[in-house]
């Protein structure tokens, strides 16, 4: 009898152990379960702080692009009035272009056989004729076009690393 006794007294402790066993895996599963879900809340709530963070950047960099294309396109206007302007001025004789240009004694007389050659304005015999006056206005109108237009790439890739980061 006393082994049956012992027999007994061994399925009870093993089923004590195995019970305490079981109980302790659940409850670290659950433990670990619970871990997670609050990883994943704290990840998704840092995800939305960073999403919104990256919304308001980009709102802020699309208004700069706005206000420089806004800018852009005034200043281009503006360029285009003043070019009508000075062509008009230009047409109605109440504006010369003259050149400084001076050279040697033999450039002297070419200067003055080209002013009075075929083309020329006889008002102004120094000056440009009214072809080359307005072709040069129109050379400097091309030329401050790019020269707008380069200052508004260069304010838009300004812009860039607001957003997308530093290069490299």
């Amino acid at each position: 009898m006393q082994l049956a006794g012992v027999g007994v007294a061994v399925g009870v402790v093993l089923a004590l152990l195995s019970g305490a066993w079981f109980h302790g895996r659940d409850t670290g599963r659950e433990q670990i379960r619970a871990d997670w879900a609050r990883a994943t809340l704290a990840a998704q709530a840092r995800y939305q702080a960073l999403e919104r963070k990256h919304r308001a950047l980009e709102a802020a960099h699309r208004q700069t692009v706005e206000d420089n294309d806004r800018a852009y396109r005034e200043a281009l206007r503006q360029q285009e009035a003043q070019l009508d302007a000075v062509l008009a001025d230009l047409r109605g004789d109440n504006l010369r272009l003259r050149h400084r240009l001076r050279g040697c004694a033999a450039t002297a007389g070419a200067d003055s056989d080209r002013a009075a050659g075929p083309g020329a304005d006889a008002a102004a015999p120094t000056g440009f004729s009214r072809a080359d006056e307005e072709f040069l206005v129109r050379l400097a109108a091309d030329a401050d076009k790019v020269a707008a237009r380069l200052a508004h790439l260069q304010a838009y890739v300004r812009e860039l690393p607001a957003v997308c980061g530093p290069p490299g």
